[in-house]
């Protein structure tokens, strides 16, 4: 993989592996948590087939804090602020 070629730390050259299990289990966030959910919030009000998913089922939400219908709620009425 290119970002341990590169010595990226492991923590964050794991980003791209783990980037769509969205049903991970771990113990305490982790990077690849921010990334899902950051991911996840700025395709909010779009077309974008991530917003197709369960997001009670992605379990970086829990981790982070976040009720998942809540941060989706709060985030659609300034969607078009993202693009």
């Amino acid at each position: 993989m290119i970002l341990t070629r590169w010595n990226f730390p492991p923590e964050l050259a794991c980003i791209p592996t783990h980037i769509r299990t969205y049903d991970r289990d771990l113990p305490d966030i982790d990077f690849v948590d921010v990334v899902q959910i950051s991911e996840l919030q700025v395709v909010v009000g779009t077309d974008h087939p991530l917003n197709d998913l369960d997001w009670s089922e992605i379990s970086g939400f829990a981790r982070m804090g976040f009720d998942p219908d809540a941060a989706r709620e709060t985030l659609t009425p300034f969607a078009m602020l993202f693009r």
